[in-house]
């Protein structure tokens, strides 16, 4: 599972990451792509990370949150759901 995520952020490290490293690299991207194109791959990519291989931090999240003692869980939850 952690292989998939680091598949499915990979692309998003470097389009965000590497536009601001090289900036040949950021206007390759703005040419080619375009800002909402970007935009979107960027939301595509993250929904599916949060919903698919993280999902276990959440079913865990709130009922530790309804019982009134939050864990872990509940801190990757909202730092993930917060970024």
């Amino acid at each position: 599972m952690t292989l998939v995520t680091a598949l499915l952020t990979m692309p998003v490290f470097i389009l965000e990451m590497g536009s601001h490293m090289v900036p040949a690299l950021h206007h390759l991207i703005m040419n080619a792509l375009g800002m909402g194109l970007n935009w979107r791959i960027h939301f595509v990519l993250t929904t599916i990370v949060l919903a698919w291989p993280e999902h276990n931090f959440y079913f865990k999240e709130f009922p530790a949150l309804l019982k009134g003692a939050p864990d872990v869980n509940s801190l990757v939850a909202l730092g993930s759901s917060a970024a």
